[in-house]
């Protein structure tokens, strides 16, 4: 939580996709693939040069948006457990290539 709020103290929305996809669920199975996100991600990062990996796009998108969902429904039912009157909400539209011809690292 301390993470999410330092990294981005002058903004009105947090971006957490590194924390979560890269930190918190690289060794979560990706209900897709049955791989773990980790793996699926350096497999789109490995991608040839000018080839956009769309099915490897759209199972790592649709994994993570899964498990996401999976993960806000329970933390919601935890917040109202203890009365507390907030929610949460995760907002992901998934990773993309930009179109540049550079390493594919630098280009989601």
């Amino acid at each position: 939580m301390l993470e999410t709020y330092f990294l981005h103290i002058d903004y009105d929305r947090v971006n957490i996709f590194d924390l979560l996809a890269l930190k918190l669920l690289p060794h979560s199975e990706n209900e897709i693939t049955h791989n773990t996100f980790e793996f699926d991600y350096k497999k789109i990062l490995e991608s040839q040069k000018g080839k956009q990996p769309k099915q490897l796009l759209k199972n790592y998108n649709d994994g993570l948006t899964n498990k996401l969902k999976s993960i806000e429904t329970k933390a919601n039912e935890i917040l109202k457990m203890f009365d507390y009157k907030i929610s949460i909400q995760f907002e992901f539209e998934g990773i993309k290539f930009d179109g540049r011809p550079k390493d594919a690292k630098n280009r989601i």
